[in-house]
């Protein structure tokens, strides 16, 4: 088995998101994304999940916590994630959001999806600035670049960020 590898897409668009999630949808059985935690609260497992498409599929959530360490930064406020079995359903609510920018809290949605295969990620995302992380192995970025997607390695620099609100 081949060894997968970080990339980020050298193009942006709807296109290009769409196509990714597509890939990330097809491999991915864990589905993780951040949601506000506005209040401490005693009991996180107990509170209600937001927004409310991810509450009613809180059967499916495997794990919750919250930090103050969001993609390796720390910041002054917590944020919560919350993991969940990527079931048919969980699925079908992802994909009513197509477009990149629409994975906001601000647009009641929540912010960072990332699709996991078992503990390997397979793509994540940073909403505040819009980066995108696809994690391949050879064939798997044979398969994106005849969709239309162009990888590049990160080469210890930032990558350009996904043009977002």
């Amino acid at each position: 088995m081949h060894q997968r590898q970080r990339y980020h897409p050298a193009d942006f668009g709807d296109l290009q998101w769409s196509r990714l999630l597509d890939f990330a949808l097809e491999r991915a059985d864990t589905f993780e994304c951040a949601i506000p935690y506005p209040v401490v609260v005693q009991d996180l497992h107990r509170s209600a999940l937001w927004p409310a498409e991810l509450r009613v599929l809180s059967a499916d959530v495997l794990e919750r916590h919250a930090s103050l360490i969001r993609w390796e930064i720390l910041h002054d406020y917590p944020t919560q994630f919350v993991r969940m079995r990527l079931t048919p359903a969980l699925a079908d609510y992802i994909r009513s959001l197509r477009h990149l920018e629409q994975w906001s809290w601000k647009r009641g949605a929540p912010e960072d999806p990332t699709f996991l295969r078992g503990e390997a990620v397979v793509l994540s995302t940073e909403s505040v600035d819009g980066r995108i992380a696809v994690y391949a192995d050879p064939a798997e970025r044979e398969f994106l670049a005849g969709t239309g997607i162009r990888l590049v390695e990160p080469l210890g620099v930032k990558a350009e960020p996904w043009p977002t609100p």
